[in-house]
């Protein structure tokens, strides 16, 4: 997707920083990090007490990050390492204020067609299950999640761990964009473990 960088510092702070290979070689690694503790990658159970402690290490360098440079969206980074920026907020399920904020990063980059739509649908389902309001999109799962206690709301259990809440989320237009970047962030991913 090509338009302008989406980011937006905090304020007083320089729209600059980190941007290229490097930042997106370490947004690949944290995700990797990521997909890796809940046995994405190699099938394997996942460890909840290293699924903790690196969902805390993530959450607190993307915090430091977009506070100091703004979010770190395809023009920065390259289509690849965004989605893994957006995979990191997603699962920054213990600071559903810090997912709040970024759903309004993605959402204005969004709207200068910047970011994906698929990745504020996701994010945005996220936010409105961490509060306990009903899903616009229908995206994440109702089950309780399979995660150590308080580490996400339903839907961050494994693809098949029960109903979404939204019959319809597999036919809406965004879900054409979601799934072949999702497909491509997991192979990536999974090169790297």
């Amino acid at each position: 997707m090509t338009g302008p960088a989406v980011h937006r510092p905090a304020a007083g702070r320089p729209a600059s920083g980190p941007s290229g290979p490097a930042l997106a070689a370490e947004l690949l690694a944290r995700a990797a990090r990521d997909q890796q503790v809940r046995g994405r990658l190699d099938k394997s159970p996942p460890d909840y007490q290293r699924w903790r402690e690196v969902d805390a290490d993530n959450l607190a360098w993307l915090k430091r990050h977009v506070a100091d440079h703004g979010w770190p969206g395809p023009a920065r980074v390259g289509e690849l390492a965004a989605s893994a920026a957006w995979l990191l907020v997603q699962h920054a399920d213990h600071d559903w204020q810090f997912q709040r904020d970024c759903l309004r990063l993605l959402r204005d980059g969004m709207a200068r067609q910047a970011v994906p739509v698929w990745q504020v649908v996701f994010l945005a389902d996220r936010v409105f299950a961490s509060a306990g309001a009903a899903q616009p999109f229908g995206t994440q799962r109702e089950t309780a999640a399979p995660g150590p206690a308080g580490s996400g709301p339903a839907g961050s259990g494994p693809a098949g761990s029960g109903p979404r809440h939204g019959a319809r989320a597999d036919r809406q237009p965004w879900w054409d964009q979601a799934t072949p970047a999702l497909t491509a962030l997991r192979a990536a991913l999974a090169d790297r473990s």
